[in-house]
């Protein structure tokens, strides 16, 4: 990308899903006052946290409000967490500002359903998982699945920034 910027957010693993010494780096490329922002996602617990502060720092440049702001948040949150729960490597979290009416459309894409589910899932009961789709379905305005010919799938949402 022409005059794009990098930048990195580091946050260590210490939970029981760390793999012996092993860092969860989130990687953000975005273009300076631009519209769209991609996330390159560790497959880790930890990296929700990480992507949240960075999808708040976005949104802050964008200067969504901030209850706006936290209605996005929560939606890239359970999206990147159904991805590290469920789903294969790689994860990308994808934020795009539509100007036209005034949304903020999110992506998680992943490299297609897990064969087994992630440490989170199974240590929880029945009764406290399985919700995160039905609050993406209660916040945003729309939202949906495209699953690539390639492989991978992109579970998206697109929430109103007004």
């Amino acid at each position: 990308m022409r005059g794009s910027a990098r930048a990195d957010w580091h946050q260590r693993a210490d939970g029981p899903d760390a793999d012996n010494d092993t860092d969860c780096r989130t990687s953000l490329l975005y273009e300076p006052d631009s519209c769209a922002v991609h996330v390159a996602v560790r497959h880790c617990r930890e990296s929700v946290a990480v992507t949240r502060s960075v999808t708040r720092r976005v949104l802050g440049r964008w200067q969504i409000s901030q209850d706006n702001a936290e209605a996005v948040v929560l939606v890239v949150s359970e999206l990147v967490t159904n991805a590290i729960e469920h789903a294969l490597r790689p994860i990308n979290v994808h934020l795009h500002r539509e100007h036209v009416g005034n949304r903020v459309w999110v992506g998680v894409s992943d490299g297609g359903p897990a064969t087994h589910s992630g440490t989170q899932t199974a240590a929880c009961t029945e009764d406290e998982h399985g919700r995160g789709l039905a609050i993406v379905s209660a916040i945003a305005e729309s939202h949906g699945v495209h699953v690539h010919p390639a492989g991978g799938t992109t579970r998206w949402a697109s929430i109103n920034a007004v």
